[in-house]
């Protein structure tokens, strides 16, 4: 079964379809017929066996990896004239019951159809972790003689007791053995992991905590390149994201002084704001915020929060990786499905405007039933303008 939904809309009310043409032609002096036929629109809301099989339609994998979410099943129809910019799911319009008997669609193939510039109104942010990413401080950590020697005890201890921890990056090392303590909290051997990490990971705090450590860090190799590349691509100045040693909110606080500062000397104008807190999901309102860090915990915690991430590596690598993102998440992408018996259709949307003394507004159009899009299923964001092209 497929219900015909025929509604026409103007910007003071919505009546009876048929008092609404009458009032409409009463003020044929005041409303031409161009205006009349460009504020009407039809569509058949999908039910019963058709709907069963659009829902029992499997969406392939998105070749460029885009993540697809079907639309809820209410919203499947198929759109046989439209009004742009009006929601008939959110607003209220007539039900017409035609002379003309509503034709049994027949399901065609599917195909992702494709749009540059989706949303483009929403710009990409890109934000860039400093430590590691920017700047280069693992090479000054290096070069301090105890925090050596206790990253030596670590790795020991690590090779020695705790073999499958090699390789681990730090905050790997933190959760495993957290979670492996959790299942095993009187564990001696965890326990000495754990207070010899904590020995490590503290004096890394004390260090970077002194006046001087962030003033006279390098860059990082390519991260200028880095920074000119993410304005190149998303046309967005990026910002810097960076944890502070200590209390962000403290004024003397050295490490958010000399970051900020650090940042101005090496990047200038090329930054546009730089963002200092251990609470970097705070900053992450959708997908098209991009965070680059070396720490997968910051990577998680900002995806998680909605945003997007790259776990930075080398600076070529994450180019490549940021203009793949940055074309997904731009890229307004529309799984469909056809409809096969489109003449029969469109014979029928002619009659149907023949019979309430209308011209067929979209005389070309493609008939189509939309099933999933990149925009986490809001209907109102998927591809309206598909067309046979889109099929060929």
């Amino acid at each position: 079964m497929l219900a015909l939904f025929f509604y026409i809309y103007y910007y003071m009310k919505k009546t009876n379809l048929f008092e609404e043409l009458s009032r409409m032609r009463q003020l044929a002096g005041l409303i031409n017929e161009s205006y009349v036929d460009a504020h009407t629109g039809m569509m058949l809301k999908l039910d019963g066996n058709i709907k069963n099989q659009v829902k029992s339609i499997q969406v392939p994998e998105e070749p460029t990896g885009n993540k697809m979410t079907n639309l809820p099943d209410d919203m499947l129809h198929v759109t046989l004239t439209s009004i742009k910019g009006f929601k008939p799911y959110k607003e209220q319009f007539s039900n017409f019951v035609p002379k003309t008997p509503v034709p049994e669609v027949r399901l065609g193939k599917g195909k992702f159809v494709y749009r540059e510039n989706g949303d483009s109104e929403e710009k990409v942010q890109v934000w860039f972790d400093l430590d590691g990413v920017l700047a280069d401080m693992q090479k000054a950590l290096d070069v301090n003689s105890e925090l050596q020697r206790l990253r030596g005890d670590l790795d020991n201890f690590i090779n020695s007791t705790f073999p499958s921890y090699k390789g681990l990056s730090d905050d790997q090392i933190k959760l495993k053995f957290k979670s492996e303590l959790e299942l095993d909290p009187n564990n001696l051997g965890l326990k000495q992991l754990k207070r010899i990490f904590r020995d490590y990971n503290n004096y890394v705090f004390v260090i970077a905590g002194k006046h001087g450590f962030y003033a006279n860090l390098e860059l990082m190799p390519g991260a200028q390149e880095l920074v000119k590349k993410a304005y190149e691509i998303t046309g967005v100045k990026p910002n810097v994201l960076s944890s502070p040693a200590g209390d962000e909110n403290d004024p003397t606080n050295p490490s958010v002084i000399e970051k900020r500062q650090w940042v101005k000397e090496n990047f200038g104008t090329m930054i546009n704001h730089v963002e200092i807190t251990t609470d970097k999901a705070r900053v992450a309102k959708g997908k098209k915020d991009i965070l680059i860090d070396d720490r997968t915990k910051y990577v998680d915690v900002f995806i998680n929060a909605g945003g997007s991430a790259i776990l930075f590596t080398d600076y070529v690598s994450v180019i490549k990786e940021l203009e793949q993102l940055y074309a997904n998440l731009i890229k307004k992408v529309t799984y469909v499905v056809s409809i096969e018996n489109q003449e029969e259709v469109k014979n029928f949307v002619d009659s149907v405007y023949k019979e309430v003394g209308l011209e067929n507004p979209e005389p070309d159009r493609f008939f189509h039933i939309t099933i999933a899009n990149n925009k986490e299923g809001n209907t109102f964001k998927s591809i309206g303008d598909v067309t046979k092209a889109d099929f060929s």
